[in-house]
């Protein structure tokens, strides 16, 4: 466990807060992704917790990707619920969870009419970000 600790691949708390932590969704070099339970509503959100190994640089981008996602309102990005810190100090986000197929399990069975209005979907999400000042 220390072992895995260290290379920030610890296994993740049980609850962080009210919501309870499932599986793990994705991976990425900031933190990973658990499908997450609201344990009193039954919501379903997706909490990115930091890696144990992380250090002062890496919750500094945390803190600033929370602080952009409350900004952002729109259909096509999901929603910033909470923020806030575990017990050892590492940051987290609950966000709202899209549940579905990927895009790449899609991808392929799509008509060039719904790869464009996606594509559509996509650059405008992507220009409401850019103009509320996050770049990605």
């Amino acid at each position: 466990m220390v072992e895995e600790a260290r290379q920030g691949t610890a296994a993740p708390p049980e609850r962080v807060g009210a919501w309870k932590v499932g599986r793990q969704l994705g991976r990425g070099g900031a933190g990973a992704v658990f499908a997450a339970t609201h344990e009193k509503t039954g919501v379903e959100g997706a909490i990115k917790i930091a890696h144990p190994s992380s250090g002062a640089v890496q919750r500094h981008w945390f803190l600033r990707e929370a602080a952009l996602a409350t900004r952002l309102r729109h259909p096509a990005i999901v929603s910033l619920w909470e923020a806030g810190q575990l017990d050892d100090g590492r940051p987290f986000l609950v966000y709202e969870r899209v549940v579905g197929p990927t895009l790449e399990e899609v991808a392929e069975s799509l008509s060039l009419e719904q790869v464009v209005r996606f594509g559509a979907q996509l650059l405008d999400a992507l220009g409401y970000a850019h103009d509320a000042g996050v770049v990605h």
